[in-house]
């Protein structure tokens, strides 16, 4: 038996000695506008950032699309601007005191006039149910996963009669939780629906505590944002993409958009996603 283990790992380990550095060409090709437009119906500035897409192996940050003339244009016939006041490529609309862009069950056409093309792309304001309540607890730390801590929890039921996507934002201390992960949910529950019209799962309502959970002082905050099936799907490409590596690595592969060039045969292409939220908010703080 021995001798059959020997004799099937010295070809893997000779083949791990064997390292040649092989550097890949890629060809760059042409830069398309990038495009993050994750409008809410929070009070406050709303922003759109555009940029261009770089090389596959460039380090440095997108260069910014300056220039761009960008508006949003509701089914009332309302067109808000956006203007990129510092110019470097982050446009901005504001409200009056009171007033806000999205509203429930509207619809939104956003249109980007840039280096001689035109997009656009369309997004319905789904609806959101409250946040009934939020509480902690102090957990002694006798789950080996978990330290000892405070954690939190909302209370939040699904809208009844229709699939719902949303995304749940986090924050301790007015600092968004792991801006690099991406709590999603499907009517409540997570991975596909099945909670229709009921309360959250558990593991949703808690996926608002950090690793380390909280201490007496901080303050937590969760926003829940609905967000339509498409916006949902586009973040699980995100999430696989920017996660891909390791032994198992898949080849890179292109995320999908829901922002079009107008003219269907031109070659200049965009990349990036249009959402347009309703957005519930409630917070604790730890005492």
């Amino acid at each position: 038996m021995r001798t059959k283990i020997i004799s099937i790992l010295l070809p893997v380990i000779l083949c791990l000695g064997c390292q040649k550095v092989i550097n890949v060409k890629l060809d760059e090709g042409v830069a398309q506008l990038s495009v993050s437009a994750f409008i809410n119906s929070k009070s406050g500035s709303q922003y759109i950032v555009l940029s261009q897409t770089a090389a596959y192996f460039n380090n440095a940050p997108c260069p910014a699309a300056l220039g761009a003339t960008v508006s949003i244009t509701d089914n009332k016939g309302n067109t808000f601007n956006f203007t990129d006041y510092n110019n470097n490529g982050w446009y901005t609309w504001t409200p009056v005191a009171g007033d806000t862009l999205v509203h429930p069950g509207n619809s939104y056409t956003l249109s980007i006039a840039y280096g001689g093309e035109n997009y656009q792309s369309f997004a319905i304001a789904n609806p959101v149910p409250a946040i009934d309540s939020m509480n902690y607890e102090f957990r002694k730390g006798d789950n080996p996963i978990l330290p000892k801590a405070y954690y939190t929890s909302f209370y939040a039921q699904d809208i009844k009669d229709r699939p719902d996507y949303y995304w749940i934002k986090a924050f301790k201390n007015d600092s968004l939780l792991s801006p690099q992960q991406l709590d999603l949910s499907i009517d409540g529950a997570i991975g596909g629906p099945g909670g229709d019209g009921l309360p959250f799962i558990v593991p949703v309502r808690e996926s608002i505590n950090p690793f380390k959970g909280y201490v007496l002082g901080d303050t937590c905050a969760v926003e829940l944002h609905s967000i339509s099936a498409e916006t949902y799907y586009f973040f699980l490409q995100v999430q696989i993409q920017t996660t891909n590596g390791g032994l198992f690595a898949e080849p890179p592969a292109n995320v999908a958009t829901n922002i079009k060039n107008t003219n269907a045969k031109a070659v200049a292409k965009a990349v990036g996603f249009f959402n347009v939220a309703m957005v519930s908010t409630s917070g604790k703080k730890i005492k």
